[in-house]
């Protein structure tokens, strides 16, 4: 492998991790936007139609995952789109729950955790594949506790869980990365390579989010009013 190549494939990652970065700074604002939008209009998800909010980010994101091979990428693109405002309207009301300075607060604190993470995946010689596995099997186990917790209500058990949820998407953040470096690498063509962007900033933004909401959980101050 020659100098040029090497530095064409350098300049090239660079360019597709900021397309990556890029959506996932779209689905950010996104997601707060519409958050915002619905506090301003007390449009809360209540009752069983609020249910199904909830798991209409799940929903999407597995249907953009199972069928992103058939999909052009303008159609991912807006279902990222639909995904990053599913997830605004889902947390909506964390603005009703917490202050400002809280909700601010954590936000920063999961950039910073975000971005440490990512540079470190960035510049480690490690082989982050062997993750995976161990990543997997804890979220099942966390979300499995998080079930479990709903019926048998612990303070200390959800202290225990968020502290849990920081660990393992932390770990993820940094797993997807790899990941991500690895499909950069597999010689694919330009327009998968622009869905794998996409699907990537997906991954990315659920462990953000989770991180913010489990932060915010732990060191979040509640409003009075």
């Amino acid at each position: 492998m020659n100098k040029d190549y090497i530095v064409h494939s350098d300049s090239g990652l660079r360019r597709y991790f900021a397309a990556i970065y890029q959506n996932v700074g779209i689905g950010l604002a996104v997601m707060g936007s519409i958050a915002y939008f619905m506090h301003s209009m007390k449009l809360y998800p209540r009752g069983f139609g609020g249910l199904l909010v909830m798991f209409l980010p799940m929903i999407i994101s597995v249907g953009l995952s199972t069928n992103i091979r058939r999909m052009s990428v303008e159609t991912a693109q807006l279902m990222y789109m639909l995904f990053s405002a599913s997830l605004g309207i889902s947390l909506s009301a964390i603005f009703a729950i917490y202050t400002g300075e809280s909700i601010v607060s954590a936000f920063l604190s999961t950039a910073a955790i975000f971005g440490g993470l990512s540079y470190y995946a960035r510049v480690t010689d490690r082989d982050l594949s062997k993750m995976g596995n161990i990543l997997q099997a804890s979220l099942i186990g966390l979300i499995l506790s998080s079930l479990i917790n709903m019926f048998f209500w612990s303070s200390v058990m959800n202290i225990v869980l968020s502290l849990a949820t920081i660990v393992i998407f932390s770990g993820f953040i940094v797993y997807d990365h790899g990941m991500l470096t690895n499909l950069y690498y597999s010689r694919v063509d330009v327009e998968t390579k622009e869905k794998i962007a996409i699907i990537g900033a997906l991954q990315l933004l659920m462990s953000f989010v989770n991180i913010f909401i489990s932060l915010l959980s732990l060191l979040g101050e509640r409003r009075r009013d």
